[in-house]
């Protein structure tokens, strides 16, 4: 479970760069994987992580995962759609220079040159008062949820999430 956050999975090796997650090992992605052998794991998982690399890193960041799934593996990513609902709109405000585009065609090529199958789902999340709303997005971006907050008017926060799955053959 790579960049786990506050979200450790069970049976998995939780790995996060910062020191106050509940993570297992505290290193960062690139470390961990340099560390595993070839053809070792049976499952990996990250979830919004790769929305935080540029491309160059994310491709390498593929690749790593490439080589340490074993044959039958599976490897799973969770990213936001950048192109759909409020919340999109946010995350390209709080991280302008990884999400320029807005186009879901050119977020699902990325993965699709790298043998990725997409299943979109769309979602909402409401809050039930403005509290729990700054709670979410003070988790989600603590470097600058207040002016995010500023530009949010309603309790109801669209998006869409794509769920991208290959299995290493």
């Amino acid at each position: 479970n790579v960049a786990c956050g506050n979200y450790p999975l069970k049976d998995y090796v939780n790995v996060d760069l910062d020191p106050t997650t509940p993570a297992d090992r505290h290193v960062d992605a690139f470390t961990f994987l340099g560390e595993q052998a070839t053809d070792s794991a049976t499952e990996i998982y990250a979830g919004h992580f790769l929305e935080h690399l540029d491309k160059p890193d994310a491709d390498r960041f593929l690749a790593e995962c490439y080589r340490v799934l074993q044959p039958g593996g599976h490897f799973f990513v969770i990213d936001v759609n950048p192109g759909v609902g409020e919340y999109a709109r946010i995350v390209r405000r709080a991280y302008p220079d990884i999400f320029q585009a807005n186009d879901q065609r050119d977020h699902e090529a990325f993965f699709a040159r790298h043998g990725f199958r997409c299943h979109a789902v769309s979602t909402a999340f409401r809050a039930p008062d403005r509290a729990a709303l700054e709670a979410v997005l003070r988790m989600d971006f603590p470097h600058c949820w207040r002016g995010l907050a500023d530009g949010v008017t309603k309790l109801e926060l669209t998006y869409a999430i794509s769920v991208y799955h290959w299995r290493k053959d």
